[in-house]
């Protein structure tokens, strides 16, 4: 209690602030780029939102008519983008077609993974090496930027004008990556934020967007009282090294006895 009571600095205690054991937790979402620097983001439509401001859409809709998949034994191709049909025979309706069946296999569709998707004038796919989507077309080849190329399924309930059917649709969205950084804490607002804005700018090279952030608090007794490790002197683990090589050495003699 004593040593408690004095507020000294001594190999048990330490003084500190209250402000050294806050912290930053100031998450940011990224927009992952490929090697040029170019996001798909860069080329998404512009459109007015509810306020007359101009924003992106979130992503190119494309109309496809086929989607190929190469394995290493394989060759999956798929044509049908608007199912009504099903085998009877394996399935008792088409909601159970679509939950066994198509359901199973869009989630197993990677675009990473020699994915292509062919459409009425062009092909995409993701070029691994160059982290950009690749459109493709008679006469040109453009890379789009990093993106993702998204293939989801559906099922749409009958309405007045149309029975059950699967959907199947892709599109192709920027590749965005939600990650945080954990940032020393100033008890004064606005040198807080220049102190996040600083270390965003040394450490961050991808373009990001501030998200939440949470102050928090830790106590962490191994970073206070923190005692490095004394390391054996080289020329100490020299000498061991030795003793076992001339150990060896004995021993090899023995057993050639």
């Amino acid at each position: 209690m004593e040593t408690l009571s004095k507020f000294e600095d001594t190999d048990f205690a330490k003084v500190y602030d209250k402000s050294f054991f806050y912290f930053n937790k100031q998450a940011i979402m990224l927009t992952n780029i490929d090697e040029d620097g170019k996001s798909l983001e860069d080329i998404l439509p512009v459109k007015l939102n509810k306020e007359g401001e101009e924003v992106r859409v979130k992503s190119i809709s494309l109309n496809p008519t086929k989607i190929t998949q190469v394995f290493e034994d394989k060759t999956d191709e798929f044509t049908d983008f608007q199912i009504t049909t099903f085998d009877s025979t394996k399935y008792s309706s088409l909601l159970a077609y679509y939950e066994k069946e198509i359901s199973l296999l869009t989630q197993s569709w990677d675009y990473k993974q020699n994915l292509t998707v062919t459409t009425a004038d062009a092909t995409y796919h993701y070029d691994t090496d160059k982290e950009t989507i690749v459109k493709t077309t008679k006469n040109k080849i453009e890379y789009l930027g990093c993106g993702k190329i998204v293939i989801k399924s559906s099922f749409k309930k009958a309405s007045k004008t149309k029975p059950d059917f699967i959907d199947i649709s892709v599109d192709l969205m920027p590749d965005y990556q939600k990650d945080y950084e954990i940032i020393p804490y100033h008890h004064d607002p606005l040198e807080n934020l220049r102190q996040i804005d600083e270390l965003m700018d040394k450490y961050v090279s991808k373009p990001f967007v501030y998200l939440d952030n949470t102050v928090g608090v830790e106590i962490n007794f191994n970073k206070v009282f923190y005692k490095p490790e004394t390391l054996r002197p080289i020329t100490l683990i020299m000498k061991d090294l030795e003793a076992l090589e001339n150990e060896l050495i004995n021993l090899e003699n023995e057993l050639a006895l």
